[in-house]
């Protein structure tokens, strides 16, 4: 189940832009009895209109995942086994602050292919793997639908 909330404003009309979102994702319990943490993710940034084409992105990222949690049983069933529920798995969760610096370039009308790095500034991840700087870039084309 996920909920985000997105929330824009120009501050210097079609040229600076700020924008922040809150996005909220909870898992359940399996039918194991395990359960992924829960997932929080923040973000604030701004867009600076560059060149009629050429927008300039600066974002910052926050991103918490509660630990793992399991139900399970000790030893086999009967008076000696022990019933173990909502177990944290230490080595599960992480939290992660990065700045993600962008740009994307107008290439037509509803057409404009983009790219992005996001820069770890604070990293936990539990003594797992951690990312380290990475990378996306795209296409994104908006189709414009006239209604009959």
């Amino acid at each position: 189940m996920v909920g985000s909330v997105y929330q824009t404003y120009e501050l210097i009309p079609h040229r600076l832009g700020q924008f922040s979102s809150i996005v909220y994702r909870h898992t359940f319990r399996n039918n194991e009895g395990y359960e992924f943490g829960d997932d929080y993710l923040l973000a604030a940034g701004l867009n600076l209109l560059l060149l009629e084409k050429l927008t300039l992105t600066g974002q910052f990222n926050y991103r918490y995942v509660v630990h793992d949690t399991f139900n399970s049983r000790l030893g086999f069933s009967g008076p000696d086994s022990q019933i173990i529920t909502d177990r944290a798995v230490p080595t599960t969760g992480s939290t992660m602050l990065a700045f993600s610096p962008g740009i994307t370039w107008n290439i037509r009308d509803g057409t404009a292919i983009y790219f992005n790095a996001q820069i770890p500034i604070v990293r936990d991840f539990n003594n797992n793997i951690a990312p380290d700087v990475g990378f996306l870039a795209g296409v994104t084309h908006v189709f414009n639908v006239k209604p009959r």
